[in-house]
């Protein structure tokens, strides 16, 4: 359903994002293209202290790398940092340990304490502190989250002393912190500033490139050019195409148990260095990246950077390959972020030229067992073959792919093996209707490939001779399917009412919550389909529902069609949606679930083409509970100003998709999916848009988020809005009647720390406004009722008792 990459990178920020109390800056599962990171810096109208210019990031990926010399400046090879941090950073780990709990006020007897420059970096050294105690090892692990989560406190305490006191603050000092701070929370925010600060280091302090990690050091960061997987890579032939060696440095944090960071290349420009951004993958506590080939693949001569980009925990591995090259004035990506990968086994290699002599290179889902294959077209990699494994597991992928050569080669090996002698798994895990399962899978590949005549063949085989009369259901579902099935329109209807029998089958098995045990699935059915409660691997609606629709003639009104052949159509909308004149659909079909008594909403578009229709599956939606808020439908297309193409907005009860709607390549492309929506709100701008949201509370959702189209990355990524109207728009008081709302949809969940933290936003609001008595009432509030949070620190800081 949703883009399954990064699966356990994006649980670990859904659970850090909870504690933290705020939309992740990671909730896009990809990591951030460089491309895309051009946030005007918090500190761009700050004053800076005499000495310490900030720096200033100017278009330094359009310049042209030349071969001229480094300037060789002033200092000797001994040179030592004369910057000390007034943040001092400890990455290494703690022992175990528990944190001491802020104590509660005595009194209600406060009042706001008048607020210095002094006092808040005196307050972010404590939060510093609390930071590190936070740093623990407990009896189930040891993870950094509570380091991870500290961050985000003491990054609204810098902000708010640079928006406070821009003229008395070392403001350069409290932007390597506040860089720090969110890198540790996988935000690509200060990426932009980071790049302008090594730049200015080197250029303007004349530091040695060979001493720039001294100077980051005080800060909590690290350079490196150690950022290759098994032997070193430092140096790379003709990196920018003009014959000279070129060096791939590594912006890091100081954490030695991970390797993720900001990448970058040093070449001269005249006299200048020049900081050429590459990529940004920040992962704090799980982060695997490094580059492990440089040859020159695309045979141009110039060499190309092939990063592994990923996640590791345990034997958990999620990542994606990416290729840079340099083209022109910058580094381009050419995989365009489809090559994954998903085992811990090391990074896949190239090898095997296609007929153009091209390199290819090839990777291994164990998930889905299925293998794909990358080669050069010309501009870019692309998928070119894939191939799944010939397990019995990944016989419904094979199946639902139109791979049935393969499909059946499966069912037949498997069948003539039976009972397995050689499997990993035994019969009496299969059941004894295994068999019968994989023969009507071999009918539906029949009525698939439009061979009517043997797919009833099989089916009137399950229905005389099952290979377990003791277990009926699947023979049952076979009758059912030939009283429904004669030709091509007919193979979706019949699939429908063979899932509709298999569903009184297990019904009477099935717990509350519509769960059903191995045990029981096989009293009911006679075999186990490898999926939890598998009731649509009996047979899959949707290759069927494709069929279908191309039986339909061109002439014929297509939804009328398909509610004629049985589909429940829930909502359609007529659209043209590849903007040709021709009117076009998109479908929510109603489907039986995986769960007894519950249902899949299918979102499907049908696309008029000069050779009929053609069908594009989009989503699902999950109807979980059966209950009548997924009559809430709408399908809508809007052309908003800050996009390049119209976008379809679909919302099915608690699901919220945005997908682009004028077809490229066949296909619409997805943009964004959530889920627990109640409402959205479309805001376009001449430049931007925004989609806000108000989802349903729960333990991963906050219960208001905003995301902004990015035209560089073409997609919606989450901001921080909050942030952005107190100390960017420099408006408190936008804040004040929105945090209420949020604090009220968060009393049905038990979330202190996102309780806290919008505590913390409200009573800071207050106090920016000069609404001394409500600032009072709710950082008192703060304090008394989340003692174990850092931002009950903040509140006790800011009050001062009375008399």
């Amino acid at each position: 359903m949703k883009k399954l990459v990064f699966i356990l990178v994006a649980a670990m920020g859904l659970l850090a994002a909870c504690g933290r109390g705020e939309v992740s800056p990671t909730s896009t599962i990809l990591p951030t293209a460089m491309g895309s990171l051009t946030a005007p810096s918090i500190l761009a109208a700050s004053a800076t202290p005499s000495g310490a210019p900030a720096p200033t990031r100017t278009a330094t990926a359009t310049r042209k790398v030349t071969a001229t010399p480094r300037p060789t400046g002033t200092p000797t090879a001994t040179w030592l940092p004369t910057e000390i941090s007034m943040f001092p950073v400890d990455l290494y780990q703690q022992s175990f340990a528990t944190p001491t709990p802020i104590d509660t006020p005595d009194s209600h007897n406060f009042k706001l304490k008048e607020w210095t420059a002094s006092d808040s970096i005196t307050l972010i050294q404590e939060l510093e502190q609390y930071a590190r105690a936070n740093d623990v090892c407990f009896p189930f692990g040891c993870n950094r989250n509570g380091l991870i989560e500290a961050q985000a406190p003491i990054e609204l305490a810098l902000l708010e002393a640079m928006s406070r006191f821009p003229e008395q603050l070392d403001t350069y000092q409290f932007q390597w912190r506040l860089a720090l701070a969110r890198v540790i929370r996988g935000s690509h925010a200060s990426d932009e500033w980071l790049l302008a600060a090594l730049e200015q280091i080197l250029n303007e302090k004349h530091i040695p490139i060979e001493q720039l990690d001294n100077f980051v050091r005080p800060y909590g960061f690290q350079v490196t050019t150690t950022v290759s997987w098994g032997d070193d890579i430092e140096r790379v032939p003709n990196l920018f195409g003009n014959g000279q060696t070129g060096i791939i440095y590594r912006l890091g944090t100081q954490n030695p148990w991970t390797a993720d960071g900001l990448f970058f290349a040093i070449s001269d420009d005249h006299v200048e260095y020049n900081v050429i951004p590459i990529y940004s993958h920040w992962s704090f506590d799980t982060g695997e990246d490094f580059l492990f080939d440089t040859t020159d693949h695309t045979k141009n001569g110039v060499s190309e950077l092939v990063f592994h980009f990923g996640d590791h925990s345990g034997s958990m591995c999620q990542g994606v390959i990416m290729i840079f090259e340099w083209q022109e004035d910058r580094f381009v990506e050419l995989s365009g972020g489809n090559i994954l990968t998903e085992s811990c086994d090391g990074v896949p290699a190239f090898g095997n030229p296609d007929q153009n002599g091209f390199d290819t290179i090839s990777t291994y889902s164990p998930i889905s067992g299925r293998t794909e294959t990358f080669g050069w077209n010309g501009t870019s990699y692309e998928l070119v073959s894939y191939k799944y494994s010939d397990s019995i597991t990944a016989l419904p992928d094979v199946i639902e792919d139109g791979q049935y050569e393969q499909a059946t080669n499966i069912i037949q090996t498997t069948l003539n093996d039976w009972p397995p002698t050689d499997s990993y798994y035994s019969e009496d895990q299969l059941g004894d209707s295994y068999p019968d399962y994989l023969r009507f899978q071999l009918g539906m590949i029949f009525a698939l490939q439009s061979k009517a005549a043997d797919a009833k063949a099989i089916f009137q085989e399950l229905v005389t001779s099952p290979v377990n009369p003791l277990t009926l259901a699947v023979s049952n579902a076979s009758s059912v399917f030939l009283q429904n099935y004669e030709g091509d329109a007919d193979v979706y209807r019949a699939c429908q009412s063979a899932l509709k029998a298999m569903e009184k089958d297990i019904a009477p098995y099935q717990d509350s919550e519509g769960n059903v045990s191995y045990d029981d699935k096989q009293k009911a059915w006679g075999y186990d389909p490898f999926y939890s409660n598998g009731l649509n691997f009996l047979c899959n609606p949707r290759p069927a529902f494709g069929l279908l629709v191309h039986s339909i003639q061109k002439a014929s009104d297509p939804v009328a069609a398909i509610q004629n052949a049985g589909a429940i159509v829930r909502k359609s909308a007529m659209l043209d949606l590849d903007s040709d004149g021709d009117s076009d659909w998109v479908l929510i079909v109603e489907r039986p679930g995986r769960r007894v008594g519950h249902s899949r909403l299918d979102l499907w578009a049908i696309i008029s083409t000069p050779n009929g229709f053609h069908t594009q599956y989009l989503d699902y939606a999950e109807n979980w509970s059966g209950s009548d808020q997924y009559n809430l439908i709408s399908i809508e297309m809007t052309s908003p100003n800050a996009v390049d193409k119209p976008l379809l907005l679909v919302r099915v009860g608690e699901y919220f998709y945005i997908f682009h709607a004028t077809v490229a390549d066949g296909a619409l492309e997805s943009l964004y999916d959530e889920s627990g929506i109640r409402q959205y709100n479309v805001t376009p701008g001449e430049n931007a848009i925004d989609i806000e949201l108000w989802t349903l509370p729960n333990d991963w959702n906050n219960p208001w988020q905003v995301y902004r189209w990015d035209a560089q990355a073409e997609t919606f990524s989450a901001v921080n809005r909050l942030k952005e109207m107190m100390f960017f728009e420099h408006n408190p008081a936008g804040v004040i009647p929105i945090v209420p709302k949020i604090l009220n949809e968060l009393k049905s969940v038990e979330q202190p720390d996102r309780e806290s933290y919008y505590t913390y936003l409200l009573a800071l609001a207050y106090d920016l406004t000069g609404d001394e008595a409500s600032a009072v009432q709710t950082y008192w509030q703060l304090w008394r009722d989340y003692p174990e949070s850092p931002y009950a620190l903040i509140a006790r800081a800011k009050l001062e008792a009375t008399p």
